[in-house]
């Protein structure tokens, strides 16, 4: 798994960047006198998952089925990111809505509290 678990683990990764950026950067020219750091707002080897949810969504606007969609993963790997990108663009270009919901397994007394949270 190459998710963070922890600040200090991004911290530590950082620094060991900043000291040596070759050693994360094969076979590329790196201008050390201005290091940059950037989080690009994209989403890789989710074609597959995202197809999907295109799919499911224009059944639901046809009218040829009505369904929900449930996404689940380990944590840090992207779901959220995923869905809201993919909704937000989905909904922006049908003037609709989607309702979202987290489950919480801390609160396993009420399992379906996700679900109720959305109404």
């Amino acid at each position: 798994e190459t998710a963070y678990k922890s600040y200090l683990d991004v911290k530590m990764d950082l620094k060991l960047m900043q000291a040596d950026p070759t050693r994360f950067l094969d076979n590329l020219m790196v201008d050390t006198s201005n290091p940059t750091f950037v989080i690009r707002d994209r989403l890789y080897g989710r074609s597959d998952d995202i197809a999907k949810i295109e799919r499911s969504y224009q059944q639901h606007c046809t009218g040829s089925r009505t369904s929900g969609i449930v996404v689940t993963g380990s944590s840090g790997v992207g779901k959220s990111a995923m869905v809201n990108e993919v909704m937000l663009r989905l909904t922006s270009e049908a003037n609709s809505y989607y309702f979202q919901a987290k489950f919480d397994h801390s609160n396993s007394v009420n399992p379906f509290g996700a679900l109720g949270s959305v109404f």
